[in-house]
């Protein structure tokens, strides 16, 4: 093995261990569970956030497998929801609290590779493609921030933002009210517009020699999970890059994928976590005794309850937290490798 390669290699493993320690303070203090009620917030996210981004996928799986025992060791007496649900099904409850978190960090490396990927060689102003485009240009990291703090009401604006853009691009006079209304109220269609919005934003930009982060297959697939704050991102990140060769010189450093993969690790974990224990618990006692008969014949309404509450605050925790270290030790390891 080369000098480079080992010294790389000693990082790596120096990095993971450090983050594999403080999960196992987080889990095993109070530090790590906010807990209010039966509703327990984790913030033993941020971690494994950090090692999914800085050190890969596997790294991200192997803190998400940390995370989920610590979870599972909470069902001995020290959760009085996970003890609960030992009670009922000690299998089902290693399942929900272990599996959702092996995902959720290996996805979220994933998310961040995908996009680091993604590099724009062609450094074209939009003065040579089309200057009479009118660009909604936005700062992705206030955007997302304005979104989650007021619970979702913002990102309508910022949508309806992001119709205007597709808009322009093609060329389209017709008003943005109806296809704000129909992504807002019609069943599936933002699964509808999100791929084929997707799909031609990407063409127009191969097009004229930009390359997207985004694509229909990458937001129809967000849409599922529910990390529609996500695509927006990403989408808003691809329309920013037109306006100058400035921002697009910027887009090489990890800025962008940074916050996008730190958001979606707490969404992930929520939706992959609630997702579980609503599919493994749904028809069980448990289910009606937590949150009542009303809540256990509308699992949907509880869903959304849920990730709501647990989502809102643990997203915002992850993009402060895990996005600014993230992108630090990113800088930090380029800067240590070179010596």
């Amino acid at each position: 093995m080369s000098k480079p390669a080992k010294k790389g290699r000693i990082l790596r493993l120096t990095q993971l261990s450090v983050l594999v320690a403080l999960l196992l303070i987080f889990g095993f203090t109070s530090i790590g569970y906010i807990k209010i009620g039966v509703i327990e917030i984790t913030l033993n996210v941020i971690p494994v956030a950090i090692a999914a981004i800085v050190l890969g996928p596997s790294a991200g799986a192997i803190c998400g497998a940390v995370f989920g025992l610590t979870s599972f060791w909470q069902c001995f007496g020290m959760s009085a929801f996970g003890t609960m649900l030992f009670d009922v099904n000690p299998v089902f409850t290693f399942i929900i609290c272990v599996v959702p978190r092996v995902l959720e960090g290996w996805l979220t490396g994933l998310v961040f590779k995908g996009m680091s990927k993604k590099i724009h060689p062609s450094q074209i102003d939009l003065v040579k493609w089309d200057s009479t485009i009118p660009i909604n240009k936005k700062k992705i990291a206030v955007s997302i921030l304005f979104s989650l703090l007021t619970l979702g009401i913002y990102s309508v604006y910022w949508k309806y933002s992001l119709i205007k853009n597709v808009k322009a691009i093609k060329k389209e006079e017709s008003g943005c009210v109806g296809e704000i209304l129909c992504l807002l109220f019609v069943p599936f269609y933002s699964l509808y517009w999100w791929y084929t919005r997707g799909e031609y934003i990407k063409r127009e930009f191969t097009k004229h020699g930009y390359s997207s982060y985004g694509n229909g297959f990458i937001y129809l697939i967000l849409g599922f999970l529910g990390c529609n704050v996500v695509s927006m991102a990403i989408m808003q990140n691809d329309f920013n890059l037109l306006l100058t060769e400035e921002t697009q010189q910027k887009s090489k450093n990890n800025s962008v994928p940074c916050a996008v993969a730190s958001v979606c690790c707490p969404l992930l974990n929520t939706l992959l976590f609630v997702g579980s224990f609503i599919l493994l618990f749904g028809q069980t006692d448990v289910f009606a005794n937590l949150y009542g008969q009303s809540a256990a014949t509308n699992i949907i309404g509880f869903f959304a309850w849920f990730v709501g509450l647990n989502g809102l605050i643990e997203a915002i925790a992850g993009f402060v937290i895990a996005s600014a270290v993230s992108k630090a030790l990113l800088t930090a390891n380029k800067q240590l490798l070179k010596i």
